[in-house]
């Protein structure tokens, strides 16, 4: 559902509003974090970014090493679509910038190649924890 829904946000930031695609990607990024902490059992936090929990919790769980080699990857996308989210919404209030003026294609591009990483590397570990059982 994630991977065909990362697609749609893909064809979206060839053609429309970057502002959207960089929301919609911030989410995608958080479900996968969050996805993962469920897959281990743990009830995250009601908050947006939980990758520091993430990161405590494979290091506690024992998850693989490849795995652990990739969560600062993961963390870092989590942590930047984080802090993107306010002004990719309002715009930089103290420069009077709207949204549109602060991002570009590139930028989107970015992100959809950023959060279709961590689905790999969501997947990979998936499938890791369903051969382990």
């Amino acid at each position: 559902m994630l991977h065909t829904r990362l697609k749609r946000l893909s064809k979206r930031s060839i053609e429309g509003s970057i502002i959207e695609l960089l929301g919609e990607l911030r989410n995608a990024s958080s479900y996968l974090s969050k996805a993962t902490l469920r897959l281990l059992g743990v009830e995250y936090p009601r908050q947006h970014e939980v990758s520091d929990l993430l990161r405590r919790i494979s290091v506690e769980r024992g998850l693989p090493e490849w795995f652990l080699l990739e969560l600062p990857a993961i963390i870092l996308v989590s942590k930047r679509l984080v802090e993107n989210r306010g002004p990719a919404f309002y715009g930089d209030e103290a420069a009077f910038a709207p949204p549109r003026n602060l991002y570009a294609k590139e930028d989107a591009e970015k992100a959809v190649s950023d959060a279709e990483n961590v689905l790999k590397i969501c997947r990979n570990l998936f499938d890791w924890w369903k051969a382990k059982r």
